[in-house]
């Protein structure tokens, strides 16, 4: 990853993680609960940050289905020189710490849809949430404004 394009320490991503993010928030749907990050305990505040930075890795990742995925995302700038839209992803998690379900607003096409699945459904992170944790976690995804040089140039 450190000569990916789209790693975090060159180009990286621009992420509001559910209760980090000052308007995102964790919520439980059936409940319909939702708590403002100034309201959240500390331990919630550090795992959405857990799970940001997985989620950017699993994004920023040489895999084919991540490097689609931000192929889409890239492709769907209004400017090359404007960050993409945002993509606000709901994340679910399970007490062993697996993403058990994703929401996102759908994609025009399938593909980016199949992708973004592929790459955050069913993968494994290496701490459970904190008991009693509000859920879904609310991530919300970026890519910068291209790096390129015709565009820092203006051209």
């Amino acid at each position: 990853m450190a000569g990916s394009r789209f790693s975090l320490g060159r180009l990286g991503l621009k992420i509001l993680s559910g209760i980090v993010g000052g308007t995102a928030t964790i919520a439980m749907p059936a409940a319909a609960q939702s708590i403002s990050p100034e309201q959240a305990p500390a331990a919630w505040l550090a795992y959405a940050d857990h799970v940001t930075r997985a989620v950017i890795g699993w994004i920023e990742a040489d895999s084919e289905p991540a490097v689609r995925l931000r192929t889409y995302l890239d492709a769907m700038r209004s400017d090359p020189a404007q960050p993409t839209a945002p993509l606000l992803l709901k994340i679910w998690i399970d007490p062993a710490g697996i993403v058990s379900r994703i929401e996102h607003a759908p994609f025009a096409h399938a593909q980016a849809n199949a992708d973004c699945h592929t790459l955050l459904a069913g993968r494994s992170l290496d701490q459970p949430p904190p008991r009693g944790m509000l859920l879904p976690l609310r991530v919300m995804v970026q890519l910068p404004p291209r790096q390129d040089p015709e565009v820092q140039q203006g051209f």
